[in-house]
């Protein structure tokens, strides 16, 4: 296993200008979806918070990511050529864990792969927003 394939999540505070290529192509791949507005805007706001998210990275370079603020798994992201190596699965088990781990996430309408990584993880819908916008 070489390093960039290093599947151990770790906490990061604050994220680093390493990280801003691969919130870049989150933000592209996100921005195209139906209701991907709002989540930027969570996610815009996650490194403002300073201490109030905390961010999980995967690999060295990061090749994916999750932000927890308040409780809320407000963005989960890996990048497509890391995908279907579980790391999704890692992420969301670090950022659930301990007593300030997510209990709340978000998934963007039509999304079945972030749909069925939480139920495979035992989570279950139980809010549907619905917006104007």
């Amino acid at each position: 296993m070489t390093a960039s394939e290093d599947p151990h999540p770790r906490r990061i505070r604050r994220p680093g200008t390493d990280l801003a290529d691969l919130v870049a192509r989150a933000r592209t791949e996100v921005a195209a979806r139906r209701g991907g507005r709002r989540l930027l805007e969570d996610l815009d706001a996650a490194p403002a918070q300073g201490g109030g998210a905390t961010w999980w990275v995967v690999g060295r370079p990061a090749t994916g990511f999750a932000i927890v603020r308040e409780r809320r798994l407000i963005a989960l992201y890996v990048a497509p050529e890391a995908r279907r190596r579980g790391l999704g699965r890692r992420l969301l088990a670090a950022a659930t864990s301990g007593r300030s781990g997510a209990r709340d996430g978000l998934a963007l309408p039509g999304d079945r792969a972030s749909k069925s990584l939480f139920e495979s993880a035992g989570w279950r819908a139980r809010l549907l927003t619905m917006s104007a916008e």
